[in-house]
């Protein structure tokens, strides 16, 4: 398969758009997790509270 065939197939702004959108998604995902220290802190949450 040559890139020059893959560059024919498909439609280039919808790739674009589900590749940010993937992004988008995982960082709303990923940074409560990585920010749960700082998150319980601010907000005194008992270890029961964060773990829900």
């Amino acid at each position: 398969m040559k890139l020059a065939d893959l560059k024919k197939n498909g439609h280039a702004p919808s790739l674009f758009a589900s590749f940010l959108y993937f992004d988008v998604s995982f960082v709303i995902w990923v940074l409560p997790g990585a920010l749960g220290v700082y998150i319980t802190n601010d907000f005194g949450l008992s270890p029961a509270e964060k773990g829900l």
